[in-house]
């Protein structure tokens, strides 16, 4: 079926005259190599894959291109600020801020806002302005608007001592003296604490410490709509004092430790107050909620203190005894 096809015999093969032209010519091949630079610009260049005019070119335009972007203005740079939170007189004093930070001479430039830290910016804010008070969101909206939303740093309490009085914002620090004299429809919307001891307080320094303005926030909240009445004032025998001393409007006091969880005491003191009779509450002078699992109730007009035993949180619908 098929045909099988005679070898060349290879003694035949090697007399053919074509085969040893081919021969020859394959001794005598040499590989062609292209010409090495010389000058040593020319080996780095080689040695980093440009030794192309095509791939220099290439390289520049990118560069170029990346210049363009980072340095020069273009539709990146930062052509509208956002401030969110603040009053039109403070914004205008963080708007300064703003614009002196993105203006600074950075490696990486600020004002681009594909290269902008929104990290280091809050911080440069919150240590160059003290109306700020915390910078909880900045936020980036291409191609050329920050968004800031800011924390003020506002006036909360009003601080008297026997012959100082301050402002004291809303993280405690003390932000103004005031003179004897000084009077403001501001003074009337402020949180007043009394400290019976003169103490020297810097200014821009923390007055107050945070277990007393989160104490005094808790119970704000809980204790007026409990017993409908607003507060007078708060007192203290000195900033370290453990002791504060509500004064209410409706004549009563109460009594608490600055060293109690402030959920917990304001618990122990609804169970007290909604047990006392209304009889009582009418003549209710003050309740010292200090002691654990006591307190003391005294009314006007007869002899104090009376003892009380808090029940505990299981059995808080037993009614007290005295």
């Amino acid at each position: 079926m098929f045909k099988k096809q005679k070898k060349t015999d290879f003694r035949v093969r090697f007399q053919n005259s074509n085969f040893k032209q081919k021969l020859v010519a394959q001794r005598s091949y040499k590989r062609i190599t292209k010409s090495q630079p010389v000058k040593l610009n020319g080996k780095v260049f080689a040695k980093i894959g440009l030794a192309s005019w095509q791939s220099k070119i290439i390289v520049l335009i990118v560069l170029c291109s990346l210049t363009y972007l980072l340095y020069i203005p273009n539709i990146f740079f930062v052509k509208k600020i956002t401030i969110l939170g603040v009053n039109s007189e403070d914004k205008s004093s963080i708007q300064d801020n703003i614009n002196l930070y993105i203006k600074k001479n950075l490696p990486l430039p600020q004002k681009n806002l594909l290269l902008l830290s929104k990290t280091a910016l809050k911080n440069y804010l919150i240590q160059n302005n003290n109306k700020i008070l915390s910078v909880p969101n900045i936020s980036k909206k291409f191609p050329n608007t920050l968004i800031i939303q800011i924390i003020p740093r506002i006036s909360q309490f009003l601080l008297k001592m026997p012959s100082h009085q301050y402002l004291i914002s809303n993280d405690g620090m003390a932000t103004e003296e005031l003179t004897a004299s000084t009077t403001s429809t501001l003074l009337n919307s402020l949180k007043l604490i009394k400290i019976d001891s003169d103490e020297n307080i810097p200014l821009l320094k923390v007055a107050l410490p945070s277990t007393i303005l989160n104490f005094i926030s808790e119970i704000d909240k809980k204790i007026i709509p409990e017993i409908s009445s607003s507060i007078s004032y708060y007192r203290l025998d000195s900033i370290t004092s453990p002791d504060l001393t509500l004064y209410m409007n409706n004549g009563i006091k109460i009594y608490f430790d600055l060293h109690s969880d402030p959920d917990d005491a304001f618990t122990k003191f609804k169970t007290l107050y909604t047990q006392i009779p209304s009889t009582d509450l009418q003549k209710l002078y003050y309740i010292d909620m200090r002691l654990i699992d006591k307190a003391y109730v005294c009314l006007k007009g007869l002899l104090c203190v009376k003892d009380i035993n808090l029940p505990n949180n299981n059995a808080s619908t037993t009614p007290l005894t005295n």
